[in-house]
């Protein structure tokens, strides 16, 4: 392949603007070593100007071809490419290549990340909002959610106490709702209760979580009690849960104690008389002093019941 460098140098030479005459003697040409003898060339003569690549053609292209030996040596084959170097080494504008040209990431925005372009692959990835830019976890039981820098959005957990002592406080994720579990007693009317304690209102009720753990449950009858009368002893539940004693003293008048022979503050010709009724005023005998509460009037009697004076 090596003799076919005389027919480039020529071409070259002549692409140049150069003529070109040659004289030489094919039976010089090496078979095997691949050269061409410097002699072959005997002259060139310069087109025009005179002149080959800046120079004079008088500086004679034979003694830059020519080496001590006479040999001009082309090299291997295969010594490289025609041309010295990719023809892409480098964009037409010398600049970098813009590699995020045209490029939109914003399909992979997250409530805590942006897409972004990286520079120098042109691939999409995600960048993280800063730390404490609100958003929102979608869970029920947090609260006050915020990204937290890496990408992930996050809150605190929800407070579900409700104050109360006999409740053990959760939330249900599931339920969005917090869940107040009786641990111990009753919870009625917003209020814990330990288990026995007696109805404030009614002393023939209590506590009993096993029955209702909502509301009190009735003693059974005969239950000891206390119906808050002094007049009464041996207090007992019936079986409408009414706490009720035996009479000791004096009367009891529309659940009132009233003493022995105490005037009816309404009417002054009625009294307690217990071995007539004890659970009712008792109306005077007629002729039985009394006061008609008017200051004008003297001699103030009962009559069936009525006082009055003269």
């Amino acid at each position: 392949m090596r003799p076919t460098i005389l027919p480039l140098v020529i071409l070259a030479l002549a692409s140049a603007g150069c003529e070109l005459l040659v004289d030489f003697d094919r039976s010089r040409i090496g078979e095997d070593a691949g050269v061409v003898d410097a002699h072959l060339v005997d002259r060139f003569v310069a087109q025009d100007t005179g002149t080959l690549d800046g120079g004079t053609a008088d500086a004679g292209l034979e003694d830059a071809a020519a080496t001590d030996s006479g040999v001009l040596d082309a090299g291997p084959e295969d010594a490289g490419p025609m041309d010295a170097g990719p023809m892409d080494a480098g964009p037409p504008d010398g600049g970098p290549v813009d590699m995020c040209a045209g490029i939109d990431c914003s399909g992979l925005d997250t409530q805590c990340a942006v897409g972004a372009c990286r520079s120098t692959t042109g691939m999409c990835e995600l960048s993280p909002r800063s730390a404490g830019t609100t958003c929102n976890d979608g869970l029920y039981c947090t609260v006050t959610d915020l990204c937290d820098g890496a990408g992930a959005c996050a809150g605190s957990t929800r407070s579900c106490a409700d104050t109360l002592s006999c409740t053990t406080d959760s939330c249900n994720e599931t339920g969005d709702a917090c869940v107040h579990t009786l641990a111990t007693g009753c919870l009625i009317g917003g209020a814990c209760v330990a288990t026995d304690a007696l109805d404030p209102a009614n002393d023939c009720r209590s506590c009993q979580p096993g029955t209702d753990s909502g509301a009190y449950t009735n003693l059974s009858t005969g239950a000891s009690c206390d119906d808050g009368l002094s007049c009464t002893g041996t207090d007992v539940c019936d079986a409408s849960a009414v706490c009720a004693g035996t009479l000791t003293t004096g009367c009891l008048i529309s659940g009132a104690c009233v003493a022995e022979d105490a005037r009816n503050p309404e009417n002054d010709c009625q009294s307690c008389i217990p071995t007539t009724d004890p659970a009712a005023w008792t109306v005077l005998t007629d002729g039985t002093m009394c006061d008609d509460g008017n200051s004008s009037t003297t001699g103030d009697i009962c009559t069936t019941g009525v006082c009055a004076g003269t």
